[in-house]
C-alpha cells in the first residue's frame, strides 16, 4: 500500500508470472506510480522496442511504455490486463481495461472522491466519506433483467453509481477537467484480407500461438477438459506444445459416474488417448448446487443467473489444492469462432430455399431444431411471391388471436414499476449478430464472473479462444466458414484436424449440466425452496410472481424430468434472488 494526504493506492495478488515480482508491488518511475494485473502476449516485441531487459516485469514494462507513448500505450498491447497509473505530482489518473475484459476494472466518482477497484463489491460500501450504496437499493431495471433473463445492456453494475471500465477503455481523471472514459479498441473484423481456402490454417496458427502465450507461468498449467469441441481444442493444442519441451499437461475433469446416461467421461477418456496428458478428475455425483451459494454471492458482489456458479468454484478450489494456479479453459468458443446459425437468415434473405432446406437440418442435427417448422417460418417472413406481404400479415394476426402469451414472470406491482422489458434485437447476417454479441456488457458479465469465481479460489483463469488476433479473424469471416456441409463452427473443427481425435472433432452433441443441477436442486434443497417459494421468506414476491413458480416447484416434485430448461432457469433464478437478498439484508427500493 501506499498512500498520502489525499490518495490511497492498494494491492494484493498471486504471482502467476515467471518475471512476477515475489510480493505484491507497485511500480515507480519518477513521479508514476502504477498497480496492475496483466500478462502480455507481445512481451518480445515491447521489450525490443522499448530498449529493456527480459528480466523485467510486466508492470515495469507497462510503466515504460506509458513514459514513451502516452496514452496510446495501449495501442501497444496484447494480452490480458487492468492497470492503474496515478501521477504524483498532478494528480492525474490513467486507468485500462483489455480489449475483451478478461481482467476487471470497475469504477466509482461521486461528491466524495473517485475510487478504482478490480472487484465492484468493495464500491458499494469502502467506508467513510463514501455513502454506502445498498441503503439505496440495486437498480430495479438490473433485477429485473435478472429475473427475466435478459442480457444487461448498460456498463451500470447493480448499484446506481458503480460502474465497469468497459472492455476496451481507458479512464482519465484531471484534478482540472474531471473524468472522462474513452474507448481506444472494439472488436471488429482484421484489415487483411482473408484467403477463404487456407483460412483454417491461418486459424489454427493463430489459436495455436494463443494457447502458447497463456502457458507462459510460474508454476505448471492445467486445462479444463470437459470431452466438447471446446475445452478438448484447449488441452491437446497445449498438451502438443508443452510435448516439444518434455513436459505433460495436467488436466482436470467434471465426471458423473452414477449417472453413466448424462456424463461426459467416455469422449473424456477419448481426448486422454492422445499422449501428453496427466488426468485428473473430479466427481460430482450428488451435486448440491445452491450449497454455501450465500458466500458465493457474497463474493461476487452481485447476483447470478448461473446454476453452474457452485460447481465452477467448486472444481476450481479443488485444483488449487492441487497446486495449480493458471487454469485454461475452452470458454469462448461458441461466442468467437461462433456457430453461424445466423447464415439461416442470409440464405433466406437471398431466397436461396435449398440451401436454407440444408442449413436447418444441419441445426436440428445439432441442436434438436425441428426442420419443417422452421423452414416454414423462415418461408413465410422472406419468400417473394404475389401475395407474399397479405399472407404474412394473415400469419401475423393469427398469432396474436391464438398464441397463448408466455407467463409473466414479474410481480405485478414490480413490472409497473421497471415497465417493459427491452426487447432484444433481431438480427439479419451471422456478421451483425456475431458483432452485437462480442461487444455486448452481457459477455462483460460473463468473464468477470468466471474470473472471479476462479480469483476467490486461488485461480487465474486464462482463455485462448478471447484473443484478439482469434477475434478479428472470426469476424472477418463470412458466414459460410461456419456453417457449411452440414456443419456448425465448421472452421474450428477443421483448423483442429490431426489435433483433435476424430470423434470430437466432428462430434454433434454438446454436454448439458441441467440434469445435474436440477437433480440436485431437488435431492439436496427442496426445502429451501420450499421457504422461498411457498413462504416467501426473503420477501421474493414482492419481485418475482411466485404463483407461476410454484407451479413449476410442484411439476418439479412430482417429476423433475418432465422440467423444461427455461423452467429450471426460472426456479434457480427465485431462490438465487432470495439468497442474495437475504445474505446482503437487501430491500429493493423501487417506490
Amino acid at each position: 500500500m501506499w498512500q498520502d494526504s489525499q490518495v490511497a493506492i492498494g494491492l494484493g495478488y498471486m504471482r502467476v508470472l515467471p518475471e512476477d515480482p515475489s510480493r505484491p508491488t507497485i511500480h515507480r518511475s519518477g513521479d508514476l506510480q502504477l498497480i496492475c494485473d496483466a500478462r502480455l502476449d507481445n512481451r518480445s516485441d515491447l521489450l525490443a522496442s522499448l530498449d529493456l531487459p527480459n528480466t523485467v516485469s510486466e508492470g515495469d514494462i507497462i510503466i515504460a511504455a506509458y513514459l514513451c507513448w502516452g496514452a496510446a500505450c495501449v495501442d501497444h498491447f496484447i494480452g490480458d490486463f487492468a492497470f492503474i497509473i496515478y501521477n504524483c505530482q498532478n494528480g492525474h489518473i490513467f486507468a485500462c481495461r483489455d480489449h475483451l475484459g478478461i481482467r476487471p476494472l470497475f469504477y466509482r466518482f461521486d461528491q466524495a472522491g473517485l475510487i478504482i477497484a478490480s472487484e465492484m463489491r468493495v464500491l458499494v460500501k469502502p467506508g467513510y466519506p463514501f455513502a454506502d450504496l445498498s441503503e439505496q437499493g440495486p437498480i430495479p431495471s438490473q433485477i429485473a433483467d435478472f429475473v427475466g433473463g435478459s442480457n444487461h445492456q448498460e456498463h451500470t453494475v447493480l448499484y446506481e453509481g458503480v460502474k465497469r471500465l468497459p472492455a476496451g477503455h481507458i479512464l482519465r481523471f484531471e484534478p482540472e477537467q474531471g473524468l472522462h472514459v474513452e474507448q481506444y479498441w472494439q472488436p471488429a473484423a482484421q484489415t487483411e484480407p482473408v484467403n477463404l481456402a487456407q483460412a483454417h490454417e491461418e486459424l489454427r496458427t493463430l489459436f495455436f500461438q494463443a494457447v502458447q502465450d497463456r502457458l507462459r507461468s510460474s508454476r505448471p498449467v492445467a486445462a479444463m477438459l470437459s470431452g466438447g469441441l471446446d475445452s478438448t481444442s484447449v488441452a491437446c493444442t497445449a498438451a502438443t506444445l508443452l510435448q516439444a519441451q518434455g513436459k505433460v499437461l495436467d488436466t482436470f475433469s467434471i465426471v458423473f459416474d452414477k449417472s453413466p446416461e448424462i456424463n461426459e467421461r467416455p469422449f473424456i477418456e477419448i481426448a486422454l488417448k492422445k499422449d501428453g496428458f496427466r488426468a485428473h478428475f473430479l466427481s460430482f455425483d450428488g451435486l448440491a448446487p445452491l450449497e454455501n451459494m450465500t458466500d458465493r454471492l457474497r463474493d461476487l458482489g452481485r447476483v447470478v443467473a448461473n446454476p453452474g456458479t457452485v460447481m465452477s468454484y467448486k472444481a476450481n478450489s479443488e485444483i488449487s489444492k492441487a497446486g495449480f494456479r493458471v487454469l485454461l479453459h475452452g470458454h469462448g468458443g461458441d461466442e468467437v469462432i461462433s456457430h453461424g446459425y445466423y447464415r439461416v437468415d442470409e440464405l433466406a434473405a437471398a431466397q436461396k430455399w435449398p440451401e436454407v432446406w440444408e442449413a436447418l437440418k444441419c441445426m436440428d442435427r445439432i441442436n434438436g431444431h425441428p426442420v419443417f417448422s422452421e423452414f416454414l417460418v423462415y418461408f413465410i417472413s422472406h419468400a417473394k411471391f404475389k401475395g407474399a406481404h397479405l399472407l404474412r400479415r394473415t400469419v401475423a394476426k393469427l398469432i396474436n388471436v391464438f398464441a397463448r402469451k408466455p407467463p409473466q414472470i414479474l410481480a405485478p406491482s414490480f413490472q409497473e414499476t421497471v415497465g417493459a422489458p427491452h426487447r432484444e434485437p433481431k438480427y439479419f447476417s451471422e456478421a451483425d449478430y456475431h458483432l452485437s454479441f462480442l461487444r455486448s456488457p452481457f459477455l462483460t458479465t460473463v468473464l468477470e464472473t468466471l474470473e472471479l469465481l476462479a480469483a476467490t479460489a486461488g485461480i487465474q483463469a486464462r482463455f485462448p479462444f478471447f484473443d484478439i488476433r482469434i477475434v478479428g479473424l472470426s469476424l472477418a469471416l463470412p458466414s459460410e466458414t461456419k456453417m457449411a456441409d452440414g456443419w456448425t463452427r465448421l472452421i474450428m473443427r477443421r483448423a483442429m484436424d490431426g489435433i483433435l481425435p476424430p470423434e470430437i472433432q466432428w462430434r454433434t452433441s454438446k454436454f448439458d449440466f441441467s440434469p445435474h443441477v436440477v437433480n440436485g436442486l431437488f435431492s439436496s434443497h427442496l426445502a429451501l425452496m420450499r421457504s422461498v417459494v411457498d413462504d416467501n421468506v426473503d420477501g421474493v414476491g414482492d419481485y418475482i410472481n411466485l404463483q407461476l413458480v410454484q407451479g413449476i416447484l410442484r411439476k418439479g416434485e412430482k417429476d423433475v424430468k418432465k422440467l423444461k430448461g427455461k423452467e429450471i432457469q426460472i426456479l434457480w433464478r427465485t431462490v438465487a434472488l432470495s439468497l442474495w437478498l437475504r445474505s446482503n439484508n437487501q430491500i429493493l427500493k423501487f417506490s
